[in-house]
């Protein structure tokens, strides 16, 4: 009994701690903006659906909601092999060389729609003879409700976007 004793005497000693004095407070966090989201979306070959002419790839968007589709904006960046975004839409000019070592040029165009719930990217080539996409594409998608549009924003450059609205 007397090991007992002091064996729970000894316990309870052990298991009390004594805390110190409360430390300076740290410095404050950036804070997030919850009136802007952002949603990455990865397209892959599969999800495209066209006939040489165009093609599109209708994805779920959960947020684009019913008021950011009315008021407020949504930007869209394709994110390239090197990780830097482009801004949605862009265009660029390639070209094929035929049989006889002829060049022809075309524009190749990436745009968008969006609605409620959803974002419909589409590849155009106007000379009518879209390729499918053979790879995976990767859009960062950003809603922004109306509260927080921000007048003269280069939207183009996604670093400043994300530094204006704090994503």
């Amino acid at each position: 009994m007397k090991y007992l004793s002091l064996f729970l005497l000894s316990v309870i000693f052990v298991s009390c701690k004594v805390e110190g004095p409360q430390g300076p407070a740290g410095a404050d966090g950036k804070d997030g903006n919850a009136n802007v989201k952002t949603q990455i979306i990865t397209v892959s070959p599969s999800n495209w659906q066209g006939d040489g002419f165009a093609w599109e790839a209708r994805k779920a968007s959960s947020i684009i909601t019913a008021d950011i589709a009315t008021n407020g904006a949504v930007l869209c960046y394709l994110q390239g092999n090197d990780g830097v975004y482009t801004q949605i839409p862009f265009s660029y000019t390639d070209y094929w060389v035929d049989e006889g070592g002829q060049a022809f040029l075309y524009n190749s165009h990436l745009f968008f729609q969006y609605g409620t719930g959803m974002v419909n990217f589409i590849l155009q080539d106007d000379d009518a003879q879209t390729p499918a996409p053979q790879s995976n594409m990767v859009f960062k998608v950003v809603a922004i409700a109306s509260s927080e549009l921000v007048a003269g924003l280069n939207t183009k450059n996604y670093m400043e976007v994300a530094e204006a609205l704090n994503l």
